[in-house]
């Protein structure tokens, strides 16, 4: 019975130092190395996926522009609809909007812009800002352009902007970030408007607006 139990225990001595010795060759390092490297084609595979997730828009729900053009928007904005404008919040203290508003028949071109965006920006203080119940804030404003440049959305032609309002009852001003292009019918805009006034200069608002803008003018497209 003692011989038994010596052996076993030379048996397990042996054992433990074969282990010992396989982690202290090069196999070892070079096992560790792989696992590393599986570790980085996961986490790749996993942005890949999320951009993928994030680039997806095919259960976005579609807004008509007019009956030529449309673009889509991510579901978990709530919207109202009024006087032919679609306004889009996340929650009903939203810190800002974004507005979809067209149907202004005019080309949009070079020569047009002025006329195109006083046209389509100018309702934001004669009727759209009782949307935002703002009046403050918003009534009888007017939209100034800070800054535009041209650009191409899905082959199309557009112009992309920053803008300001002006003359409100309170002195405020709001940053406004937006789109201006055309469908076959009619030029429309798109933008995001920052309407709580103690987030006025918020630069992360301001990144978030551009961000949500972006994406949904990128789903525009026309019959």
């Amino acid at each position: 019975m003692r011989k038994q139990v010596l052996l076993g225990m030379m048996m397990f001595a042996i054992g433990a130092s074969l282990i010992g010795c396989g982690k202290s060759d090069g196999k070892t390092d070079n096992a560790t190395t792989t696992i590393t490297s599986e570790n980085q084609v996961v986490n790749e595979s996993t942005e890949i996926k999320k951009d993928e997730t994030k680039n997806d828009t095919s259960d976005w729900i579609r807004y008509s522009i007019d009956p030529k053009g449309s673009v889509r928007c991510p579901k978990y904005f709530s919207s109202r609809t009024s006087g032919g404008g679609e306004y889009l919040y996340k929650t009903d203290s939203n810190p800002y909007f974004i507005v979809i508003d067209g149907g202004y028949e005019n080309e949009l071109n070079s020569n047009s812009f002025d006329d195109v965006f006083d046209n389509l920006l100018h309702r934001l203080g004669t009727s759209r800002y009782v949307q935002f119940g703002k009046q403050d804030l918003l009534k009888d404003v007017k939209v100034e352009c800070v800054k535009k440049e041209t650009c191409k959305v899905n082959g199309h032609d557009a112009y992309r902007y920053t803008a300001k309002t002006t003359g409100a009852a309170n002195n405020k001003e709001c940053y406004i970030y937006g789109y201006l292009s055309s469908t076959p019918k009619s030029s429309f805009t798109i933008y995001g408007i920052i309407t709580d006034e103690s987030q006025l200069q918020s630069d992360a608002l301001k990144k978030e607006i551009q961000t949500e803008v972006d994406a949904i003018m990128n789903t525009f497209e026309t019959k």
